[in-house]
């Protein structure tokens, strides 16, 4: 079977022996997955010194030649940094997917998806995140944290924009459960439940 390619990136510690060892670890993890892993992380600090200016950015031009050759972008870890953004902000640019893995000692389970959520496209959830019932994910949003219901998020990493109704009208919200209706009672109250028009109800 012809393994496709998976682009590793994470928030690396600046230790090369303890980045390495884990960087292996992630490898891993995705050579398991059943993908090709490729971490630059592993070689690159083998024969380029990054504290010479041009071989650092050498080193990101060949990471990014990497990335664009690769099917998959695998996220590691729970933390999401700078290179961590850039990276992800190139693969989105290039439809390369991204996806999520932890550290298989730390596993923080599975993802929660409520009710009448809307996730926008290639946005990115990590493992053990719950998105509450109502909210809203915005495009290419990275959502590392629980997300609260009726709620707005966005960017990398995603954080809340605003809420989509009072805080009163989404307690409505949440005790209705219109999702648990009939389908005629919810075509019946469309509009209403769109606009959070709970004394429209009926």
């Amino acid at each position: 079977m012809k393994r496709s390619l998976a682009y590793i990136t994470a928030a690396w510690r600046g230790d090369p022996a303890v980045d390495m060892e884990q960087a292996a670890h992630y490898c891993r993890v995705v050579y398991d997955a059943g993908y090709s892993p490729i971490c630059p992380m592993l070689y690159l600090p083998l024969f380029l010194n990054d504290a010479v200016p041009e071989e650092h950015k050498n080193g990101i031009d060949m990471g990014r030649d990497l990335l664009r050759r690769s099917r998959v972008l695998v996220v590691c870890g729970h933390t999401i940094t700078e290179s961590m953004k850039n990276d992800i902000a190139v693969a989105q640019r290039l439809g390369i997917t991204a996806s999520h893995i932890t550290e298989a000692w730390d596993n923080k389970g599975d993802i929660v998806i409520g009710s009448d959520v809307w996730i926008g496209y290639e946005a990115v959830i990590f493992a053990g995140v719950t998105i509450g019932d109502g909210a809203i994910i915005g495009t290419r949003a990275v959502v590392t944290k629980d997300v609260p219901p009726y709620t707005i998020v966005g960017g990398v990493p995603a954080k809340p924009i605003r809420k989509r109704f009072s805080d009163e009208t989404i307690l409505a919200l949440l005790t209705e459960r219109w999702w648990d209706w009939p389908e005629e009672k919810i075509a019946r109250n469309l509009t209403a439940i769109q606009s959070g028009r709970i004394d429209q109800f009926k």
